[in-house]
């Protein structure tokens, strides 16, 4: 089954822009999806990315903000950063 895949524009931030696949037909974009799935079982880990996607928005997508979990080569990178402790990863 093929669907489209679209990019939707989530919000506007004063350095950064953040953006969510979102599935032709779905009511939530992925990223939505997210919150949904874990904001009951992981409050606190949901509080710390959305915090730290605001401070991205504000400050923008310095290295530091993130994690690599790819090598540095890839730029594979997740949230939050190594300096921060929880469960779920952007």
């Amino acid at each position: 089954m093929n669907r489209n895949l679209l990019i939707e524009l989530l919000e506007d931030g004063e350095q950064v822009s953040l953006y969510s696949p979102h599935f032709e037909g779905e009511e939530y974009s992925e990223f939505e999806k997210f919150l949904l799935t874990y904001k009951d079982d992981y409050p606190n880990d949901v509080r710390q990315l959305v915090y730290r996607l605001d401070i991205i928005k504000r400050d923008g997508a310095a290295d530091r903000h993130f994690r690599y979990e790819g090598t540095r080569r890839d730029r594979v990178m997740a949230l939050p950063s190594h300096m921060e402790t929880t469960s779920l990863r952007l």
